[in-house]
């Protein structure tokens, strides 16, 4: 997925930050766990689910991170 240098917003930051996948946010980039990265390997390895899938499937909008 691309995501310019756009910052993230507020609210964006508060719901990436209540999502237990994620390890830190800031204005311009997302940590993930450990645990997300076996979550998404594992997904991506199923019928190469779709990026925007696997990150609904964790929780995520998809949207706020930019096209895929």
């Amino acid at each position: 997925m691309t995501r310019t240098k756009i910052p993230f917003t507020k609210e964006q930051k508060e719901s990436l930050k209540s999502n237990p996948f994620t390890l830190s946010v800031n204005d311009y980039q997302i940590r993930f766990t450990v645990e997300f990265k076996k979550f998404l390997l594992s997904e991506r390895g199923k019928n190469a689910t779709p990026w925007k899938e696997i990150f609904r499937k964790a929780g995520y909008d998809p949207e706020i991170f930019g096209k895929t």
